[in-house]
């Protein structure tokens, strides 16, 4: 029987609260989802975790369509950094390998991306917009962009 504790408990794929980072984690082995919690310097993975405003946020279930199907890829824990000069090196050699962008617009992209992932910590982003001819590979720039955003 399901309780009203857990029927007010809300899933949460990404959360920016009381200065806690809060992801959504998906073992692929376990098929099992969590909540890793980064404060400070260090983070945990738990199964749920009440806010200092009373919410109760709980992980999508690992039996959701988008995780079943690999719509969504999931990280299976938090990893440590390896500092933002290397995460948009590695951003911009993923993008240089499937789209023919300038060298500018590379380093913008790879920008947007990390910019895609803290998105709630800001009230307004910009929109990035790809344009070209027929056929010049903006769609396969979206999947590239998309697959990572």
């Amino acid at each position: 029987m399901e309780t009203s504790h857990t029927r007010d408990a809300l899933p949460t794929v990404s959360r920016l609260c009381d200065g806690e980072i809060i992801e959504l984690v998906y073992d692929r082995s376990n098929r099992t989802t969590a909540l890793a919690i980064a404060a400070g310097d260090g983070w945990k993975v738990v199964e749920r975790h009440v806010t200092a405003a009373g919410e109760t946020l709980i992980p999508y279930a690992p039996t959701n369509n988008l995780i079943t199907h690999s719509c969504v890829l999931l990280p299976s824990k938090p990893a440590p950094s390896r500092g933002k000069v290397r995460l948009l090196a590695d951003i911009e050699a993923y993008l240089h390998r499937y789209v023919d962008f300038s060298p500018l617009f590379e380093k913008i992209a790879a920008h947007y991306v990390l910019l895609s992932w803290v998105h709630d910590a800001f009230q307004e982003i910009p929109m990035l917009r790809v344009r070209g001819a027929f056929g010049a590979g903006k769609t396969r720039a979206l999947i590239a962009l998309g697959s990572i955003a």
